[in-house]
């Protein structure tokens, strides 16, 4: 079964790679979607692929990768696309 979500990250989450390692991360879990920084000061992303690699893919987020600091996860529920690539919005 297919799962996309929209998620919006809030904290210390603009600056410190994120963005680039979400990518490394999809990639490795063979999810598709996209990643930006929001002008707001958060990052939003959309991820879709197999529903245990995108619940992998959110725990990972819950342990603060790398420099970043989430305070706040929010999580939408999507309608699968079909995406198979994941990239950086810049």
């Amino acid at each position: 079964m297919r799962r996309r979500c929209h998620l919006t990250l809030q904290g210390d989450v603009q600056g410190v790679g994120l963005r680039w390692s979400c990518r490394s991360r999809a990639w490795w879990h063979g999810l598709g979607g996209w990643v930006r920084n929001d002008a707001q000061g958060t990052v939003s992303l959309e991820i879709e692929g197999s529903e245990q690699a995108v619940n992998r893919f959110i725990d990972w987020l819950r342990q603060n990768p790398g420099y970043a600091r989430i305070d706040k996860l929010t999580i939408e529920e999507q309608a699968p696309t079909g995406a198979k690539q994941f990239k950086v919005i810049i």
